[in-house]
C-alpha cells in the first residue's frame, strides 16, 4: 500500500475520490521516462503480459494512442486527463478498450489512473448492430464459397462419372449404379432389364473416315441413348463402341422392344461423311433371382454375341 498511500497523500479531487474504489480501476507508478515500475492486480489481472515482465513496459506499448509529449505538467496542474486505448495485443479478451486516464506527477514519480470508460447505450447497440452487419456479411460470403464450393464438387464428381466424348455414364459409375439397381430390384420384386449394344464394323469406319468421323459416330449417338433413356434409367459407354443400358422396372419384352426402337433410330442416323447405314447390333436379358452383376452381364453380352454372329443390325434375347 505504500504506493497508494503516497498518492493519497498528496491527491487533490478527483483522485480521492478514485482511491476510495481504487480496487476497480487500474493503477500504474511510472518513472520519468514513463516506464513502469510499479502496477496494481487490476492491471496485472487485465494484460496478457506475465507479472515478472510487466515492469519492462512502456507506456506507448500499451497505449495506442498515448502522445508523451502530451503530458507535460504546466501552471501548477497537477493531473492530465486523457482518453486512452490499450493495444489489442496486449489486452485480454475485452469488447471495450476505452479508459480514462489520468496522470499525476507526484514527488515520487508519475501515476495513472484509468477508469473503464462505460459505452453508453447508443453506443452498445451502434457496435452490436455493426458487429452484426459484419457477421451478416461474413455469413453471405461463406455461403458464396460454400455454394461455389458444393457447384466444383459437383462439377468433378460429375466429370468422374461422365463418358467425355458421348455424355454417357461411364464404365464406373455404371458398374457402380448397376451393383445398386439389382439389390433395390430384388429386395421390392422389381422387373430389371439390361442392354448391350455395340456399333457394327465400326473399325472400318475409323479405318475409312477417320478417328474424327469414328468420335463424331459415337456423339450421335451417345445423343440418341439420352434422348431414349427415362430419368430412372442408365445408358453408359463402357468401351470404345460399346454402350449398355439399364432399363429399370422393365420387362424382358418392354427392354426388346426399347431395343428395337434405338436400333432402328440408328440406322437412321445421317452423318454427312458416312455413306450407308450406321448399324448396331443389340443384346436384351432380364435379372433373375440367382443373378448377381456377373451373371446379369454376362447373359446380356451372349445375348449381343448372338446378334453380331446372325448377321448384325439386330436384336436378341437370352
Amino acid at each position: 500500500m505504500n504506493m497508494y498511500n503516497d498518492i493519497y497523500s498528496n491527491a487533490p479531487y478527483p483522485l480521492n475520490y478514485f482511491l476510495d474504489k481504487i480496487c476497480n480501476y487500474i493503477m500504474l507508478n511510472l518513472d520519468e521516462d514513463y516506464n513502469i515500475i510499479g502496477f496494481n492486480e487490476k492491471f496485472n489481472n487485465l494484460v496478457k503480459v506475465e507479472k515478472e515482465d510487466i515492469k519492462e513496459l512502456k507506456l506507448k506499448s500499451v497505449f495506442s494512442n498515448i502522445n508523451l509529449n502530451e503530458i507535460n505538467f504546466e501552471n501548477n496542474e497537477i493531473f492530465k486527463k486523457f482518453n486512452l486505448f490499450f493495444i489489442d495485443e496486449i489486452i485480454k479478451n475485452q469488447v471495450y478498450n476505452d479508459y480514462i486516464c489520468y496522470i499525476f506527477e507526484l514527488r515520487t514519480g508519475y501515476y495513472l489512473i484509468g477508469i473503464e470508460r462505460k459505452p453508453e447505450q447508443s453506443e452498445i447497440i451502434t457496435k452490436i448492430s455493426k458487429l452484426n452487419n459484419e457477421l451478416a456479411n461474413m455469413t453471405r460470403e461463406l455461403k458464396k464459397k460454400n455454394s461455389k464450393l458444393k457447384k466444383a464438387n459437383q462439377k468433378i464428381e460429375e466429370l468422374l462419372r461422365t463418358d467425355k466424348l458421348t455424355g454417357l455414364s461411364n464404365r464406373r459409375h455404371f458398374m457402380e449404379y448397376f451393383a445398386k439397381i439389382i439389390s433395390n430390384a430384388k429386395r421390392h420384386s422389381l422387373p430389371l432389364s439390361l442392354v448391350m449394344c455395340d456399333l457394327d464394323k465400326f473399325k472400318n469406319i475409323n479405318d475409312s473416315y477417320g478417328h474424327d468421323v469414328g468420335d463424331k459416330v459415337l456423339e450421335n449417338v451417345g445423343e440418341l441413348l439420352r434422348d431414349e433413356t427415362r430419368d430412372e434409367d442408365l445408358a453408359a459407354r463402357i468401351g470404345g463402341e460399346e454402350f449398355t443400358i439399364i432399363l429399370n422396372g422393365t420387362s424382358l419384352e418392354d427392354g426388346k422392344n426399347y431395343a428395337e426402337r434405338v436400333r432402328k433410330k440408328v440406322s437412321k442416323l445421317d452423318i454427312n461423311q458416312i455413306s450407308g447405314n450406321i448399324t448396331i447390333s443389340l443384346g436384351v436379358s432380364k435379372l433373375k433371382e440367382s443373378d448377381d452383376q456377373e451373371s446379369f452381364l454376362k447373359r446380356a453380352d451372349k445375348a449381343l454375341y448372338k446378334a453380331k454372329n446372325n448377321g448384325r443390325n439386330q436384336v436378341c434375347v437370352l
